[in-house]
C-alpha cells in the first residue's frame, strides 16, 4: 500500500489542507523555522489546520542552517513550535554551508534535549553524498528522501513506484527510507507543492508519527503522548519537584534532564575524606561515586569501632578506678594498717 502526503511552508501562504485532505493525501507537514531567526508566520494556522485535517499524521518541520549553532536553532524550534507533542521533521540540507554527521547529530540532540522527537530526517541522497561526504548515518532517525520525477501532475500519476531507486538504503545498516520526496510539482489544492509517498499501511504511519488515533479521531492509544508529557511535564516546562532546568533556567527540569544530572552525580569524581595533615602535603585523590561511597562507608565503620572501643575502655578505667578508690577508703579506715 502507498499513502501520499504533502510538505508545505510559507510559499503556499494559506494552503487549503481541507482540500488535500479531500484529495486523498494521508499526511502533512509544514515548515516552523529556518535557523534561528526565520519563523514561518503561517505556522500557527497551517498547525491548527493539520490538527483538524491530518490528526495524528501531521508534523513540522526544522531546516538547518549548518554554520548557526544547534542550541539556538533548537530553542527558536521550541518557541514557535507551540506544542511539543508534534512530531519533528529535520530538513538537512542547507547547500550554503557544507554539512557534517556530528553537526547533525548534535541538532538532532539539542532538539530532543528541549522535549521535541525528530520522526523523520529530511537527508537527500544527493546532499548526504555530495555535502557531507556520505558518512555512516548509524543512531540517527529514518530518513526521509528525495528523488524526483519529470513532469507535473497528480501524485498518484507522478509515483514512480515502489521499487524507485529514491527508496533504495544510503549504507548497509543505515536508517531506511521510509518516506520519499518524488516531486516539487505536485498538483494538489490548486497549487504546484512537494509530494511524497508512505511504502506501508496508515498503522505503520500512525506509528512513525507517535499517533495512537483513529482515522475518526477516536483514542485507541495514546501512549507515546502520555510518556511524552510525564518526560516534559505540564505544558513542557518540566516538573518543579525536579528543580530548575540547567538547559533553559526558564522552567523546570524535565525527567530526562533531571536523570542526566543524577547520572552525572554519579559518575562525577568526589575528593578523598582523608584530612590533609595526613597528605603530606598531596592533594586529595578523586574518587569515582562507588569507590567513594565504599571508603565513606569504611571509615564510618572504623569510626564507629574505634568509638566503641575507646568507650569500653572508659568503662574499664572507670572501674578500676572505683575499685582503688574503694580500696583507699577501707585503708584509711582501717588506720592505714594492712
Amino acid at each position: 500500500m502507498t499513502l501520499y502526503g504533502i510538505d508545505v511552508s510559507n510559499h503556499q501562504g494559506n494552503f487549503d489542507f481541507a482540500a488535500a485532505k479531500r484529495e486523498g493525501f494521508v499526511f502533512a507537514t509544514h515548515k516552523i523555522t529556518e535557523g534561528d531567526g526565520y519563523r514561518d508566520p503561517y505556522w500557527p494556522r497551517a498547525r491548527d489546520q493539520m490538527r483538524e485535517h491530518f490528526p495524528g499524521l501531521f508534523g513540522g518541520y526544522h531546516f538547518a542552517r549548518n554554520d548557526i549553532d544547534v542550541n539556538r536553532q533548537a530553542d527558536a524550534l521550541f518557541k514557535h513550535l507551540g506544542d511539543t507533542s508534534i512530531p519533528i521533521q529535520l530538513d538537512y540540507e542547507d547547500t550554503k554551508n557544507r554539512g557534517s554527521i556530528d553537526n547533525m547529530k548534535a541538532l538532532i540532540r539539542a532538539i530532543e534535549e528541549r522535549g521535541m522527537r525528530v520522526f523523520a530526517n529530511y537527508l537527500p541522497r544527493w546532499y548526504w553524498t555530495g555535502h557531507m561526504g556520505a558518512p555512516r548515518l548509524d543512531g540517527t532517525p529514518p530518513i526521509w528522501n528525495s528523488h524526483y520525477v519529470a513532469g507535473t501532475g497528480y501524485a498518484s500519476v507522478l509515483y514512480p513506484g515502489d521499487q524507485h531507486a529514491g527508496w533504495a538504503e544510503f549504507h548497509t545498516g543505515a536508517p531506511p527510507v521510509v518516506i520519499l520526496q518524488f516531486s516539487e510539482q505536485g498538483q494538489v489544492a490548486g497549487q504546484s507543492i512537494d509530494v511524497n509517498a508512505f511504502r506501508g499501511t496508515e498503522q505503520q504511519l500512525r506509528a512513525l508519527f507517535g499517533s495512537g488515533s483513529t482515522p475518526g479521531g477516536n483514542a485507541v492509544a495514546e501512549t507515546p503522548v502520555l510518556a511524552l508529557d510525564q518526560l516534559i511535564g505540564p505544558k513542557a516546562q518540566g516538573w518543579p519537584i525536579l528543580g530548575k532546568s540547567k538547559v533553559d533556567p526558564t522552567r523546570d527540569n524535565t525527567l530526562v534532564e533531571a536523570l542526566a544530572e543524577v547520572r552525572d552525580a554519579l559518575i562525577g569524581l568526589q575528593p578523598s575524606l582523608v584530612e590533609p595533615e595526613f597528605l603530606n602535603g598531596q592533594p586529595p585523590a578523586s574518587l569515582d561515586a562507588a569507590t567513594f561511597a565504599r571508603t565513606a562507608d569504611y571509615q564510618a565503620f572504623h569510626a564507629a569501632r574505634n568509638a566503641e572501643r575507646a568507650v569500653n575502655l572508659l568503662i574499664e578505667q572507670s572501674k578500676i578506678i572505683a575499685q582503688l578508690t574503694a580500696r583507699v577508703a577501707a585503708l584509711e579506715g582501717n588506720g592505714g594498717a594492712r
